[in-house]
């Protein structure tokens, strides 16, 4: 029998649950802001597992949203 599709999470829920798999690495506002702009119509529940690895791995840099600054001189 196959499985039913699972519905997407929402961007609350998922980061609830990304928070409580990566602990101390979480960053609210980038992480979150992160998670709106690739997956803007909501989280799929099979990536949470590898979100969260992913966002460990990156050590809590959440990738293109990150504000960088100041010049190189």
């Amino acid at each position: 029998a196959e499985r039913a599709a699972l519905a997407p999470l929402s961007h609350v829920e998922a980061a609830k649950a990304i928070r409580a798999l990566i602990g101390a690495a979480w960053q609210p506002s980038a992480h979150f802001a992160w998670l709106r702009q690739r997956y803007p119509d909501g989280v799929p529940q099979d990536e949470i597992e590898s979100i969260a690895a992913q966002l460990r791995e990156r050590g809590g840099q959440a990738g293109p949203l990150q504000a960088v600054g100041g010049s190189s001189c």
